[in-house]
């Protein structure tokens, strides 16, 4: 089976790591408080706290620095900070005790080894995760993002399902798996293995090309709720589609999987750098979507579709 992976990169910036405990922040920290944003100083505030929280620069148990100290290295004012710590309590990043202070919340998680093979081998056993199918249903139609550039059977089998690990989900995925071939499969059987997985067993060979494609994305309130995760925190985001012989569409998912647990491993033959550059480097965003369409989503604004690439 041949696989193509297109990865799309975030912006991002260059940060400096600065030093821990109650001293200033570091100079990137420093800089994510912009008075002439039309974004409240408080919301500011709480994405800089965050940022430390889920970069691991704050790490569990961490006593945050004072509000007073918050508050002068970063220029706003204490009732600023104290809504930004608010705000973050309420998300379950902080914790405050009066006489104590405020600290990170020890269940924050950093990218666990048991979580690189269920996240990164879709044939992983389930013995490394646990499954819960929130619903099933059989459909006509799928998404025009799944559906472009392939071709689309009469009806798909859609299935919404969490995994979890150590009773904490990781990812929240949505599956269409053509009805046809759902068909063949046993009777139960999406509850206990991967579907990629049922597939390449009990349909050996339907499975030839694989379409993949990576963004990072805010978490909504449902992904937030779903994901027992802070809202507006970053989660991967992968599109996969499979496809048969005659680019018929077998399987189609999208996933989407917390920050603070995501990583992905990838082991290439040299050739691909050649045949599949997009699975090495990631394409900036701009040059996915057409420079006035980035533009546009920067701004919070639609745009007119850029005209698709000739292949």
């Amino acid at each position: 089976m041949a696989i193509m992976v297109r990865s799309v990169a975030a912006p991002t910036r260059s940060a400096t790591r600065g030093r821990r405990g109650t001293r200033a922040p570091s100079p990137d920290s420093a800089r994510g408080i912009d008075p002439s944003k039309k974004i409240s100083l408080y919301v500011q505030m709480a994405n800089v706290l965050r940022h430390n929280i889920l970069s691991g620069r704050w790490p569990p148990g961490h006593l945050l620095p004072s509000m007073d100290v918050l508050a002068t290295s970063h220029g706003v004012a204490r009732v600023t900070v104290r809504q930004a710590v608010n705000m973050l309590v309420g998300e379950g990043l902080l914790e405050s005790w009066r006489g104590r202070g405020t600290f990170v919340r020890a269940s924050q998680t950093a990218p666990a080894q048991p979580l690189r093979d269920p996240i990164n081998n879709m044939l992983a056993d389930k013995d490394d995760f646990d499954i819960r199918i929130l619903s099933k249903s059989r459909v006509t139609a799928i998404s025009a993002e799944l559906a472009a550039g392939v071709s689309v059977l009469p009806r798909y089998v859609e299935i919404r399902k969490l995994h979890i690990h150590n009773r904490r989900p990781f990812a929240l995925t949505h599956i269409c798996v053509a009805e046809d071939y759902f068909k063949l499969l046993p009777r139960g059987g999406e509850k206990e293995k991967k579907i990629a997985r049922l597939l390449q067993e009990y349909a050996p060979g339907a499975l030839q090309w694989l379409y993949q494609t990576m963004t990072v994305e805010p978490a909504g309130i449902e992904l937030s709720e779903q994901l027992d995760y802070a809202f507006a925190a970053p989660v991967a985001r992968v599109v996969r589609r499979f496809v048969d012989r005659d680019n018929r569409l077998i399987y189609a998912g999208v996933a989407w999987y917390r920050g603070d647990t995501f990583i992905m491993d990838m082991k290439l033959p040299n050739e691909w750098v050649h045949a599949y550059p997009a699975a090495v480097a990631p394409t900036p965003r701009e040059r996915e979507l057409g420079a006035p369409a980035a533009a546009a989503a920067r701004r919070g604004k639609t745009a007119a579709p850029a005209k698709p690439r000739k292949r």
